[in-house]
């Protein structure tokens, strides 16, 4: 996932941000992350290590192959399943979506590298 600086991550993580109509700080909020920390990975200064990526993935209703260059010709045919993803999201308390946080950085911990 982590692609590097310029290579569009950054973008397109603007893009999902954006279209469910999301400040960053609201997006900062729900991933626990410092909205300066989002800033940077919107602008490729910076690119999140897995455990955040996946975290991003999760609360965008997004997979980790919406941010390769195939993810445009699959997106029409993911848009209904990320919408009701969008939803549910919507609905989950912050202290929810930090507990899911939490395990995904356990769970980094636990695989071999």
């Amino acid at each position: 996932m982590a692609r590097g600086p310029g290579t569009g991550f950054g973008r397109r993580l603007r893009e999902l941000r954006e279209a469910r109509g999301w400040s960053q700080e609201a997006l900062a909020e729900k991933c626990n992350l410092a909205v300066q920390t989002l800033s940077r990975f919107e602008r490729d200064l910076r690119v999140p290590d897995w455990a955040t990526a996946l975290t991003l993935c999760l609360v965008l209703g997004a997979t980790p192959d919406d941010f390769t260059s195939d993810a445009e010709k699959r997106a029409i045919e993911r848009r209904r399943a990320q919408d009701q993803l969008m939803r549910a999201t919507d609905d989950l308390p912050v202290t929810e979506i930090r507990k899911l946080v939490a395990e995904a950085r356990a769970m980094r911990g636990r695989v071999k590298r």
